[in-house]
């Protein structure tokens, strides 16, 4: 990736390569959104927050938790994220 090499110049263009890949991401995430779409068609919102609900606040804990992981990977060694 690009953004994290630091010598890498901002004006060379994205190889074919990555432009291959941006096009294959855009792709799943689209599908990823109809099929959520489906989901709720399919099942309607009332049943979708019954499942929530049996869930209960267990999916919070794991949204919630989710994110720290790779913003840590971001942080600078002062803050006690280095490289492993």
């Amino acid at each position: 990736m690009r953004f994290l090499e630091p010598n890498a110049s901002c004006d060379e263009p994205p190889s074919r390569a990555e432009r291959a890949l941006r096009v294959v991401e855009r792709l799943v995430l689209a599908s990823g959104l109809v099929l959520f779409g489906v989901l709720f068609a399919q099942l309607g919102i009332h049943d979708v927050l019954a499942y929530l609900h049996l869930v209960g606040w267990g999916i919070v804990v794991i949204i919630v938790g989710s994110p720290p992981d790779p913003v840590a990977g971001l942080l600078p060694e002062e803050y006690g994220a280095s490289d492993p």
